[in-house]
């Protein structure tokens, strides 16, 4: 018997004897449900039959879809998602045990975060699970998560049926994230900062910054034309913007061609190696609205890239970033947008006396 088994096991019984004697009526298959039992008797056995996901929230919808084997999104252009990530979501549902009835007034969802996600406040996440020949496997709205269950080591979860009033409140790890990036390969381009001996980064105005190093031993970049009376804000400005390209990661991803990368609106970078590695890119901002009307507005920043190499490392790293990026367009994290998107001023100040 593995340990995951023998840990639910053991959290299903210490439940069961907590509430014992406790049952429900489940309207919604007419069956006696018991504290302690699964809230998908049988999925256990078959969550390796699911072919498609669907997350249902306020802000829209992402559809995992599986073929050949491999996982991929539709609303990312079919971009691959991460099979791991997936598993453990269907193993988390597997294992969801019920410990209590919670309210049947639909008034009383938003507490729980229960609401219908067709609701824009709603923070709910409607979950659809289909297997073979589009068999349904799971159908359930997701809520807030309950941390610090007593009695277990586990956190719980509450959730209901959608053609349900009735709400409830389970054991178990779950998070089926509304995050594209908690779904898909999330990885772009790794280059070691170190290697890198120059980034000029060219904004839309004309204006253009450079920073390099002399050698590969150095460990600091320097901003190179620093205006006479100026000096850096800070010294690490110069090492964050040359190696944004370390550990790149994205947020989303979608085709290219969903996008406009005209030059009157693009922020163009490129970064030379010293062993000839070249990656260039081309970054533009979109506006996302948000969701919940007292949230605000968000700066989406969308990046396309080439890479060019001299000499047969080079060239075997930019195939590598070629076969990986050509086509596609990828969300980047704000922190990463933000060092592509720094003019001068933002990284130099007045030198004052004494300073």
């Amino acid at each position: 018997m593995t340990p995951r088994l023998l840990s639910v096991l053991a959290v299903a019984s210490l439940v069961a004897v907590a509430a014992a004697g406790y049952a429900v009526s489940q309207e919604r298959s007419f069956q006696t449900v018991t504290v302690g039992s699964p809230v998908f008797a049988g999925f256990r056995e078959t969550l390796n039959d699911a072919t498609s996901i669907k997350i249902v929230h306020n802000a829209g919808q992402m559809s995992l879809v599986r073929k050949d084997g491999n996982w991929t999104m539709n609303e990312s252009d079919g971009y691959p998602a991460e099979f791991q990530n997936i598993q453990k979501v269907l193993i988390g549902l597997s294992e969801l045990v019920y410990v209590e009835a919670k309210t049947k007034n639909p008034e009383l969802f938003q507490k729980l975060d229960l609401r219908d996600p067709s609701i824009k406040e709603s923070r709910g996440r409607h979950i659809t699970v289909l297997g073979v020949d589009d068999k349904p496997l799971i159908d359930v709205i997701l809520g807030k998560t309950r941390y610090n269950m007593p009695g277990s080591t586990r956190d719980g979860i509450y959730f209901r049926f959608p053609d349900q009033d009735q709400s409830w409140l389970a054991i178990g790890q779950l998070e089926a994230s509304k995050s594209p990036a908690d779904w898909l390969k999330t990885s772009i381009i790794s280059v070691e900062g170190n290697t890198i001996k120059q980034a000029i980064f060219m904004h839309p105005d004309g204006e253009v910054v450079l920073v390099e190093k002399s050698s590969l031993e150095d460990i600091e970049f320097d901003l190179i034309g620093i205006p006479v009376g100026k000096k850096l804000k800070y010294k690490t400005d110069p090492k964050n913007m040359a190696t944004v390209l370390e550990d790149l990661r994205l947020d989303n991803v979608r085709k290219s061609s969903h996008f406009d990368f005209s030059d009157e609106k693009t922020i163009k970078a490129s970064f030379v190696t010293f062993n000839g590695l070249t990656v260039s890119l081309k970054m533009i901002e979109n506006i996302v609205s948000a969701a919940v009307e007292d949230e605000d507005d968000v700066s989406a920043y969308w990046a396309i890239f080439e890479a060019s190499g001299e000499g047969n490392e080079a060239l075997e790293k930019a195939k590598q970033i070629t076969d990986q990026t050509q086509g596609w367009a990828f969300q980047l994290p704000a922190h990463k947008a933000s060092r592509l998107n720094k003019h001068l001023k933002d990284i130099i100040q007045d030198i004052t006396a004494g300073s």
